[in-house]
């Protein structure tokens, strides 16, 4: 299975519990990228790697009836449940679309902004990918973007990843780059023709009140893509296992999940031919 096939199939398995609690994490860091973005209102905005459409919604606030959003993403049940929020909140000004990020429908010098949260560690060609982003702003314009940094759903994510490998399900190789890092964001946009480059870290971090919420936190992110290659019993059987691992983590406070976000945006200063 290609690397774009797997991110549309773990996505779409994780379409149904994306918006539940407690992945608040998703929706505070839309608002925050939107923010740190400074959309305004007029902007022509892309939101690409929309999923259910947490960062379109904040864009199209700000935007307002001036302004256009639309949002793409790969996974046709995210853009469902991203449009029966829109139809739900009756507005006018944001549209959704099954579409590839890498390949994007729009002529150049299109948008205003071009946003994408926690998305581009999931491109196969990140460069590539930002490079077709870059195409479609508008001299002037920007990009931004967010990412994980190195701390975030950390132990619980290598515990979960060690527990495969016991299991016998060996790992996709973590993809290359990670943009864990500032230094790594800012050098992608760079080499993708962007200057005045900005970034920021924000912990969006909480505590969790026991084992079972980290379990909601696995079946409905990009976690759960490997839950699939386990048999019935056996997946019965990993949860426990894991479960009990994580509630060893538990202190007074509960479990600390952090979730530290790295917010990077530069500039289309000219044309890029």
């Amino acid at each position: 299975m290609s690397r774009t096939s797997y991110v549309r199939s773990t996505f779409d398995l994780a379409s149904s519990g994306y918006d539940r609690s407690p992945l608040e994490f998703f929706r505070a860091g839309a608002v925050r990228l939107v923010e740190f973005a400074a959309v305004r209102r007029g902007d022509n905005v892309l939101d690409v790697a929309t999923g259910t459409g947490w960062v379109a919604l904040a864009a199209a606030a700000k935007v307002g009836p001036q302004g256009r959003v639309v949002g793409i993403d790969l996974s046709p049940r995210m853009i469902a449940r991203a449009r029966k929020k829109v139809k739900q909140l009756r507005l006018s000004n944001v549209v959704f679309r099954v579409e590839d990020a890498q390949r994007i429908s729009h002529a150049a010098d299109t948008f205003d902004k071009v946003l994408a949260a926690q998305a581009i560690f999931f491109m196969p060609k990140p460069l590539d990918a930002l490079r077709e982003w870059c195409r479609v702003l508008k001299p002037g314009g920007s990009i931004a973007i967010s990412s994980w940094g190195k701390a975030a759903f950390r132990p619980m994510e290598k515990m979960l990843f060690e527990l495969f490998e016991r299991y016998g399900i060996h790992l996709r190789p973590k993809s290359e780059p990670s943009f864990e890092t500032i230094k790594e964001c800012r050098g992608y946009l760079h080499k993708a023709g962007l200057r005045n480059i900005i970034s920021s870290v924000v912990e969006l971090g909480y505590a969790l009140p026991n084992a079972e919420t980290w379990w909601t936190i696995v079946c409905n992110t990009a976690l759960r893509g490997n839950l699939r290659r386990l048999g019935p019993k056996d997946r019965s059987r990993f949860r426990r296992d894991h479960l009990k691992e994580i509630e060893s983590l538990r202190g007074r406070d509960g479990i600390q999940l952090p979730m530290p976000a790295i917010f990077s945006t530069g500039q289309k200063t000219c044309r890029l031919d």
